[in-house]
């Protein structure tokens, strides 16, 4: 009887399966050991299935019920929009001939029951190492009938779920679905001379092989780099960091965060107060997100460095440098700040006097022997820095 053929082409796929785990579990070592899985690289886009389907129908049409089907065949194709979601076509058949053995058209030999099913829905997966777990719901049609019963069509709704193992053949293209299982819930109208309406609970067992083609390139990582202008500065200068974010996807607004080192800003450019920096390199710090809510983040660092003050410096000259007792000669002065800080001038005589705080001064001679006086020049900055310098005035013989 076609049962028993049946049974023997189970039988014979199951013992495919067993004989194929041992390939398989060194495959997964080998898969583990490179450190990563196609699955978890590059998801696929399409997932082809095919394979083999055991159907255990409960249900019954004017008091005649239906019988498992145990060979059948099932396809499905899913389209993946991104490494879980997708969208997935599916159809099986499930048929007991009803002229088996040849010639024999009796219930007694065969019941004819019938099952055919095409429908559609989501699919969502969840690739973990070599294993794929996934769950699907899909609504559809079913074409249902026996030796009594029309093929008829009705409406069916379908939920289950199953294991892919995903293995290195054919270059990561090839997975085992070791097992998918579905609930069926299908009603159909039949004419009324068949037993009028019907509707059945449905058992549905399968497994067999899945094909990937093409892949789904990974999404870009947000990446992030911070720019000090300008990278050295002297205490109370201007400085801002500049974040640059890659990636960001331009439907969601960017929220940036600064910390570190007097930094302030909620944007991509952020402000350093710097009047109260001592001398030293300092960093700030910055992170982005995309939304308020958005999980996936990026941070970046910019170092710059605080530089004590240069000290000022200073040149002097005597005009005259050469003068009698009781005259006097200018002091003339060129003194400077690489910062522009402001200065203070300030002189001193080894004998005589010197007069006068600003950029020229006057010697005065008065009292002071004849011969070479020692002038000193001082200029002071308001950070503290200071240089000196000197000149000489000759007091000649009357």
């Amino acid at each position: 009887m076609k049962s028993q053929e049946s049974k023997f082409l189970c039988s014979i796929f199951i013992l495919a399966i067993i004989a194929l785990l041992p390939a398989a579990l060194r495959a997964q070592v080998q898969y583990e050991s490179a450190g990563s899985t196609a699955a978890n690289d590059a998801p696929s886009k399409w997932d082809i299935f095919v394979g083999y389907s055991y159907l255990e129908p409960h249900g019954s049409v004017s008091v005649l019920t239906y019988q498992n089907i145990d060979f059948g065949g099932i396809v499905s194709a899913a389209r993946y929009f991104n490494k879980y979601v997708g969208l997935q076509f599916e159809g099986d058949a499930h048929d007991e001939s009803q002229d088996w053995p040849p010639n024999s058209n009796s219930s007694a030999t065969n019941s004819n029951d019938d099952f055919f099913n095409a429908a559609a829905g989501v699919i969502f997966r969840f690739p973990f190492g070599a294993y794929t777990p996934f769950v699907h719901g899909l609504f559809g049609k079913e074409l249902v009938g026996s030796l009594y019963q029309t093929d008829t069509w009705g409406w069916a709704a379908t939920a289950g779920g199953g294991l892919d193992y995903n293995t290195p053949w054919l270059n990561h293209h090839l997975t085992i679905r070791l097992v998918q299982a579905d609930y069926q819930y299908s009603s159909v109208s039949f004419p009324a001379i068949n037993g009028g309406a019907g509707t059945f609970n449905i058992a549905r067992l399968s497994g067999g092989v899945v094909f990937h083609f093409d892949s789904i390139e990974p999404p870009s990582p947000l990446t992030m780099a911070c720019t000090p202008n300008p990278v050295f500065i002297y205490p109370g200068d201007p400085i801002t960091v500049t974040a640059s974010a890659a990636n960001l996807d331009p439907k969601l607004h960017a929220v940036y965060f600064w910390t570190g080192s007097g930094a302030t800003g909620s944007e991509a450019t952020a402000e350093i107060a710097t009047e109260s920096l001592t001398p030293g390199s300092y960093t700030v710090n910055a992170t982005v997100k995309e939304g308020q809510k958005a999980w996936e983040t990026a941070a970046c660092s910019a170092v710059f460095t605080v530089k004590p003050f240069d000290p000022p410096s200073i040149r002097c000259m005597s005009i005259p440098d050469a003068i009698k007792p009781g005259e006097s000669s200018t002091i003339s002065t060129i003194a400077t700040s690489p910062q522009n800080r402001p200065l203070v001038l300030s002189y001193s005589a080894a004998a005589g006097s010197v007069s006068g705080s600003s950029l020229k001064a006057k010697f005065s001679s008065a009292g002071a022997p004849t011969g070479d006086v020692e002038i000193t020049c001082n200029v002071k900055d308001d950070k503290g820095g200071n240089a000196t310098a000197k000149t000489t005035v000759t007091i000649s013989e009357p």
